[in-house]
């Protein structure tokens, strides 16, 4: 299961209901109806033999009445066609409150926890050189098929078979950080990864991967860590309140 969040002004999502308002509910199938019923108002006229009707003869009756039925059938096709052109339904609706969103960057944070300890309680952190702290592990939100590109990115970080990965989502949250070049809005998505075999390497306290240092680190240990404290501890509660 996954979900998608995302950060709205109420001012700018009322002005577009506002501006929409005629237009939501329009799925282009307008007037379908009226050519529905101006059809079988003729198929069911056509088999039937009228007898005069004030000065009209049977056949002029009828004719009459297929007339009727038939205008039906142009006045619903008018509206269908009209209808075409003004089609907005709630996928267009949804498309446009997306446009609205204001967060600026989507990522996908994994939590793999060791289970190949007797008592799991810790998960893997990563230092990030450039903020100067320990982050869990965080990728791009692809587009399309995330919880592929996650299970991918992970095995090719840890360098073990992608076979051997199984990634779970769990929650979705939209969070403005200071970073260092500023305040920035991220929706998050949270993964919970498990390894059906870790490499030797990997069950280390610590250690260093292709110049990148890892750590095992229990939920209490990184919310008294200074440096998480200061550029992270929203993540860490994040994980703390959804695992």
């Amino acid at each position: 299961m996954e979900a998608s969040s995302l950060l709205l002004n109420t001012a700018e999502l009322r002005l577009l209901l506002e501006k929409k308002r005629d237009k939501i509910g329009h799925t282009g199938a307008e007037g379908l109806s009226d050519v529905s019923s101006g059809f079988l108002f003729v198929i069911t006229t056509l088999p039937v033999t009228y007898p005069t009707v004030f000065m009209l003869s049977g056949a002029q009756y009828k004719n009459f009445c297929l007339a009727i039925g038939g205008m039906i059938m142009l006045y619903g096709g008018y509206k269908l066609v009209k209808s075409q052109k003004s089609k907005y339904g709630h996928e267009c609706l949804l498309e446009d409150i997306k446009n609205l969103d204001r967060t600026e960057h989507r990522h996908s944070l994994v939590a793999l926890k060791d289970t190949f300890a007797a008592v799991p309680s810790k998960y893997l952190l990563y230092y990030d050189e450039k903020w100067k702290c320990w982050f869990f592990f965080s990728y791009r939100t692809a587009q399309n098929d995330d919880y592929g590109h996650v299970r991918k990115a992970l095995s090719e970080q840890l360098g073990v078979p992608e076979k051997l990965v199984k990634v779970t989502w769990v929650a979705d949250r939209v969070q403005t950080k200071q970073s260092p070049t500023g305040e920035k809005t991220y929706a998050h998505k949270l993964y919970s990864a498990k390894l059906s075999s870790f490499p030797e390497v990997v069950k280390d306290t610590a250690f260093t991967l292709s110049g990148t240092r890892y750590r095992w680190m229990t939920l209490q240990e990184m919310e008294k860590n200074p440096e998480i404290q200061k550029h992270n501890l929203d993540v860490v509660h994040f994980v703390e309140e959804s695992l």
